[in-house]
């Protein structure tokens, strides 16, 4: 009987070798993400770093009520939007979204952002008209239906990663790993108004709002494209 050949052929070891690839690109994509989220959070005035380093310690559970549970345990309340805004931001209009006008379909979005130069993002829907959250909806060219909110990932040539978000038709793009440093602490928010666009689906809501200068730092541009992404540096907010 032949010996057995134990050794591990060359393409096994390549089908290793580009599965380990993947795995540590799906590792660093989860962390994108995990960043992303926190300053959406962070942004919005939902959670704040510092209750994420506290999570380490102690167990969060999560009420809307914020009533503190035991020596061991704390909540995080949720926050009321329109007392959020009225503490951060001037607040120019309110819209409920199911009677908005400016509603976009997902190929509206899907085909404005290719036009941007945007066309390899992945775009996701956040949420139904009906204030729900829609995890993992991604949107192509043939998605008829329209949401609230959508949202997509772009790596810029200069290393920046951005998230790029679509509210009631108004487009914003906030750095989440990049070269740009925060002006006096407040986070930069690229815009083509000085007016922005946020989204409450709790309350189901369209805020039109212009910030608080020390809390955010709106970059107003002609137009959000992938070549106006790309020239933004750390220079950008000195």
């Amino acid at each position: 009987m032949a010996e057995q050949d134990t050794e591990m052929t060359p393409s096994l070891l390549g089908k290793i070798l580009k599965w380990i690839g993947r795995l540590i690109l799906l590792l660093l994509v989860l962390l994108v993400v995990a960043v992303a989220v926190l300053m959406v959070l962070d942004h919005f005035g939902i959670v704040s770093p510092e209750d994420f380093q506290k999570s380490n310690e102690k167990r969060v559970d999560v009420e809307l009520h914020g009533e503190v549970l035991d020596d061991e345990s704390y909540t995080v309340a949720a926050v009321d939007a329109d007392e959020y805004f009225e503490n951060h931001a001037k607040v120019l209009n309110e819209i409920d979204a199911k009677d908005s006008k400016k509603l976009q379909s997902g190929k509206e979005v899907r085909k404005l952002l290719s036009e941007r130069g945007f066309s390899d993002c992945i775009l996701t829907a956040v949420y139904s008209l009906e204030g729900d959250l829609e995890p993992e909806n991604e949107v192509t060219e043939k998605t008829s239906d329209k949401y609230p909110m959508y949202q997509a990932y772009y790596e810029s040539a200069n290393g920046n990663v951005w998230l790029i978000y679509s509210i009631n038709s108004s487009l914003m793009a906030v750095p989440i790993l990049n070269n740009i440093q925060p002006q006096g602490g407040a986070e930069m928010i690229v815009s083509e108004s000085n007016t922005l666009v946020s989204y409450d689906s709790v309350k189901n809501k369209f805020y039109e709002t212009i910030p608080n200068s020390t809390e955010i730092n709106v970059k107003t541009v002609d137009s959000i494209t992938a070549d106006v992404l790309n020239s933004l540096t750390i220079e950008t907010q000195d």
